[in-house]
């Protein structure tokens, strides 16, 4: 399986990304992801002011650790507009055709 990422992929995607990876279940093509692992609580400190606090640590079983401000990082690094193409390649070459 070919999971596409790009500098946009954030949180719940990331996690997808990242946990396929880790156990060996996908190969990511595209760009190193934006790094948002720790759910936040917003608190309301005036009318128009929010503060975003992490109340959470995303930690893997398999790697020990999360993509919190590193993002996670493709097997297959190429630009998010040729991210398909590349995964396409990669699967017909891997298939033999």
């Amino acid at each position: 399986m070919y999971v596409l990422t790009s500098a946009l992929t954030f949180s719940g995607g990331e996690d997808v990304a990242h946990t396929l990876q880790a156990h060996g279940r996908a190969v990511l093509v595209g760009e190193t992801t934006r790094g948002g692992a720790h759910p936040t609580d917003r608190h309301a400190v005036s009318e128009h002011v929010l503060v975003a606090v992490p109340a959470a640590r995303t930690i893997s079983t398999v790697t020990g650790g999360n993509w919190e401000g590193v993002g996670v990082v493709p097997d297959i690094a190429v630009p998010a507009d040729q991210a398909l193409d590349a995964a396409l390649k990669a699967a017909r070459a891997a298939a033999g055709s």
